[in-house]
């Protein structure tokens, strides 16, 4: 019995526990009792936490995750530090870094998409066989063609599907090997001079060879050279997986279509942002993907999308800023609407500031910077109130995030402020730099938020060196602004630089150029933002030995340049501006060679015109000898063409363009403009002369041979001019008072001050 009674109790011991029947023999099972607090009144003592550094010495150091390591790290399985473009291991062996992933990406990540890719191929594949099977011989054919001119198959298969495959040609990724220049397709001899480094970089290299050297052929060259050597830049795609989030109703009430939306903000980054960064790329894209609104704004969002209609060749009208039904005009429209809002608070942001600065380059776009410099100066009177550029103000901030935006907002606004002041003849409103020194790209540090590029039929992504650019673009606009608090100082008169002094400020710009970091140096540059700045280094040679400097202090102006002998042996104002024109021409030339004029780069119309100009007095000074050089003039033609060409491509995307595109064409002669008009496919602007000039609003000043009264030269008074030459009597009078023409012709030449 009692047996019995023990294994009835056991087995009921769950039972007994919950219920606890007063008969039981078992102790009830309880949770333990809280320690009791003892007070101070009862002589307890409290307990204290210990001293911070006891806590902290106790505490192990927190790793840093690394998300994936270099191939050869992982070959030799060892812990990679996952910095880019090198880490720690493979910077002391000597070794190539590679890393397979995108760098938000894990390994796993990087593998499951080229899965994907290799996948998305194979459908690819068995598609074309199926059109193969079902398409009629003709039209079969065409897609042959097509594919070995392109080897694209999902863009053909595409085109294919869309409807006639010959009218859907030009929606393809451009792919081709090298563009052909206009009229003359031969690289002018003068630029083949033996100190020119740019004819060793492989942009020339991988583009153009010589008649009498061989030709290699196209998988040569893909063995030989990098994608982004082959083929223009605007066939890439930024690999972040960012832009596949993002969703537009978060952000604009314009559109609600996210792949539209999201097709515009990669056109931004991938075109705008890299030649005008005034905000910290990863922050913002971080915020615009989760909805957090501290490094990101629906008023930045809209201003940014009404940037990126000039960039996306889907939009039409996109260079007619007036027309209400575009979709530039709405989300313009809509920026002004919440500006006005966030106005009407009286409170000051980062986002509210840095939206100041994208107002302001959007309406110098649309040629309105008379409007847009308000905007400018309320950015920086924001950046003042906020501190963003005082170190002082930076210790306080305790957030890293934040930090590095300020820091970036404060260096952006400063390379831009400065470009307003420099190319519009203007006081600097800012005659410092900021107090914090931007960070060195080579350290590996992540502060720059590094551009990863993927080209068609290429499985390898490919640094822009992003860093390197912010860097040396701030660093060279340090110079460009000391170059004009000194020329404008009152105002807009120009105050000429003393030989002295050019000769001082071409030393620190020499300096700068010697010590640019490997990726910006002649041998490496590839992409749109490398080479411009390479071409703002020579613009600022040939305005300090020409536009700004006062002839009656150089000792000797007149002396003959020997194109040879390069700027160091070189001491006459003459000497040095030759140089640095040619040095110009050759970059142009390789811009075009490699990437095209075709998509918008707005920057890129300052350098063609101030070439334009340049070239136009070599053709008058051609003019001068008795008979003409005919090869000289031919290779001048060439460059003038291909200036007007580009600034007719930019006039498709960017209204500023049409508007120069118009004054360099009316100061042509007809005998010219019929020439270039009969070599060059040129697209004229539906609007006449009179609505140009009603639409324009701009102060800036084209580049000219010699700068006395900005305001004369100011772009809203040459379009006035033109448009009442238009109607004058004569009713073909040009803005200058005689063109060129040759002796033969009765014609006068080409008078550089308009």
């Amino acid at each position: 019995m009692a047996s019995n009674g023990g294994v009835s109790s056991t087995s009921s011991s769950k039972d007994s526990a919950i219920q606890a029947p007063a008969s039981s023999s078992f102790r009830r099972i309880l949770p333990a009792a809280a320690p009791a607090r003892r007070s101070l009144a009862d002589g307890g003592r409290p307990i204290l936490p210990g001293s911070g550094s006891s806590i902290r010495n106790t505490v192990p150091p927190k790793n840093v995750h690394v998300k994936a390591a270099c191939e050869a790290c992982r070959k030799r399985k060892v812990k990679c530090s996952g910095e880019r473009p090198r880490c720690t291991f493979c910077e002391r062996s000597g070794v190539e870094c590679h890393y397979m992933s995108a760098p938000a990406e894990t390994h796993s990540q990087a593998l499951k998409r080229k899965l994907d890719q290799m996948q998305e191929e194979n459908g690819a594949y068995a598609e074309l066989f199926n059109l193969f099977r079902t398409l009629p011989e003709k039209e079969a054919v065409d897609v042959v063609r097509r594919l070995r001119a392109e080897r694209d198959i999902p863009t053909v298969i595409r085109q294919v599907k869309d409807g006639c495959l010959l009218l859907q040609l030009h929606l393809a990724p451009e792919v081709r090997l090298r563009y052909v220049f206009p009229y003359d397709p031969e690289l002018p001899r003068q630029l083949r001079f033996p100190d020119n480094p740019y004819m060793a970089s492989p942009v020339y290299e991988s583009a153009m060879a010589t008649a009498d050297e061989p030709q290699p052929s196209s998988e040569e060259l893909e063995r030989r050279y990098h994608s982004a050597y082959l083929r223009p830049y605007h066939a890439a795609q930024i690999v972040d997986p960012r832009f596949g989030k993002l969703r537009a109703s978060r952000w604009t009430a314009v559109i609600s279509d996210d792949n539209l939306f999201r097709k515009l903000i990669h056109a931004y980054f991938l075109h705008e942002y890299t030649t005008y960064p005034n905000f910290h790329k990863d922050l913002f894209l971080d915020d615009l993907v989760e909805g957090r609104k501290r490094f990101c704004s629906s008023l930045m969002v809209n201003t940014i999308l009404a940037s990126a209609c000039h960039c996306y060749r889907g939009i039409p009208d996109r260079n007619k800023f007036w027309l209400p039904q575009s979709l530039g005009y709405k989300f313009l429209a809509e920026a002004r609407r919440l500006w006005e809002l966030e106005c009407r608070t009286d409170t000051v942001s980062l986002t509210i500031a840095q939206s100041a600065v994208l107002l302001n380059i959007e309406y110098n776009h649309n040629s309105m910077d008379k409007i847009g410099y308000t905007f400018l100066k309320q950015a920086v009177a924001m950046a003042e109130t906020l501190g963003v550029f005082s170190a002082k103000a930076q210790e306080g901030i305790k957030s890293r995030k934040m930090r590095a935006a300020r820091n970036a907002f404060a260096w952006g606004l400063y390379s831009w402020a400065v470009m307003q002041s420099y190319y519009f003849f203007r006081e600097p409103l800012l005659h410092e730099p900021p107090e914090i020194p931007l960070p060195d790209p080579d350290k590996g540090t992540p502060w720059y938020g590094e551009f990863y590029l993927q080209y068609p039929l290429s499985t390898t992504v490919f640094p822009a060196h992003h860093g390197h650019t912010v860097k040396g673009i701030a660093n060279l606009r340090a110079i460009l602004g000391d170059i004009a608090s000194r020329a404008f100082r009152n105002g807009k008169k120009v105050h000429c630089l003393t030989w002295d002094e050019a000769m001082q400020y071409k030393a620190r710009l020499d300096q700068w150029f010697e010590g640019l970091p490997e990726p910006l140096t002649p041998k490496r540059i590839v992409f749109p933002w490398h080479l411009k700045i390479h071409m703002e280094y020579y613009s600022a040679l040939y305005n300090l030995f020409n536009s700004f400097l006062d002839p009656a202090t150089c000792p000797r102006a007149a002396l003959p340049f020997d194109s040879a002998a390069g700027p160091a042996t070189t001491t006459s104002a003459t000497g040095v501006a030759s140089w640095a024109i040619l040095r110009m021409e050759t970059l142009i030339r390789l811009y075009y060679l490699r990437h095209s004029f075709a998509f918008s780069d707005c920057f890129l119309i300052c350098h063609l015109s101030l070439l334009t100009r340049a070239t136009l007095e070599s053709i008058s000074n051609a003019y001068r000898l008795s008979p003409p050089d005919a090869s000289a003039l031919r290779a001048l033609r060439s460059t003038l063409f291909l200036c007007i060409k580009g600034a007719n491509d930019q006039s498709q995307h960017i209204y500023i363009s049409v508007v120069i595109y118009k004054l360099l064409c009316d100061s042509m002669t007809p005998q010219d403009l019929d020439t270039l008009k009969a070599s060059v496919a040129l697209t004229e602007p539906a609007e006449d002369d009179m609505f140009l000039a009603s639409q324009c609003r701009s102060n800036w000043s084209l580049p000219i041979v010699k700068v006395e009264s900005p305001d004369d030269t100011a772009l809203d008074r040459m379009v006035e001019k033109m448009a009442a030459a238009r109607l004058s009597p004569e009713g073909s009078a040009s803005v200058s008072s005689s063109r060129i023409g040759s002796p033969e012709e009765g014609g006068d030449r080409y008078v550089i001050e308009w």
